[in-house]
């Protein structure tokens, strides 16, 4: 059989199923909602700190008390991966209501990272990138470059989902940018790899759940 130009041997048209699997909103987020999530969250103390409640190995790990800004700057992203989740699945699912179940600042230092992890007890997790150092791009950029490093790039996040096998995509790692959200449901594997050089990168993660 021969499948020169997606075609089989009857001429039949082959086309790949392209939607498959969980779906991701990759966003930029609102300049003023990322300033102001940075600049309050500058401001919490130990008293805020939320380590306990999390797999990460980072500097600092706070909690916000969740404010109506807060809860209004997320909505609408909210509405937008349901909007995407709808057109990716061709379902009509609609979210007459959520709560925003936690909501903390991640201050993460050179060598600090984050080990495999999902969201239990959630519907979708997220996380804003609200400072990204230039080295961690300059390193991804270098890892990526060679087609033998397989493993997750420095700084990168990587999200998982299904079992490794031949012809499969299990897995995806991204460079976080700055003024950027992802959303994905909370049963999505990821982890967050450390990376060198100078600097801190700073990114504010939370779960919602629909009621």
């Amino acid at each position: 059989m021969h499948t020169e130009n997606n075609k089989t041997s009857n001429d039949f048209q082959v086309h790949p199923i392209n939607y498959w699997g969980p779906y991701i909103l990759y966003q930029h987020l609102d300049k003023s909602f990322s300033d102001k999530l940075l600049n309050e969250g500058k401001k919490l103390t130990q008293k805020n700190d939320w380590s306990k409640n999390l797999v990460g190995q980072l500097n600092k790990q706070l909690a916000y008390k969740i404010q109506p800004w807060i809860t209004n700057g997320v909505v609408p992203y909210v509405n937008m991966w349901v909007d995407g989740w709808n057109h990716f699945s061709g379902m009509q699912f609609q979210a007459n209501s959520a709560s925003l179940e936690g909501v903390w600042i991640n201050f993460q230092k050179p060598g600090d990272y984050n080990p495999e992890h999902t969201h239990g007890g959630a519907d979708l997790s997220f996380v804003m990138y609200l400072k990204v150092p230039k080295s961690i791009r300059e390193d991804y950029d270098k890892h990526t470059s060679s087609p033998k490093n397989r493993d997750c790039p420095p700084g990168a996040i990587n999200f998982k989902y299904g079992e490794y096998n031949k012809f499969a995509v299990s897995g995806r790692h991204v460079c976080p940018r700055e003024n950027t959200i992802y959303m994905f449901p909370s049963y999505v594997r990821h982890q967050v790899a450390a990376f060198s050089g100078e600097g801190e990168r700073v990114s504010v993660a939370g779960n919602i759940i629909f009621l």
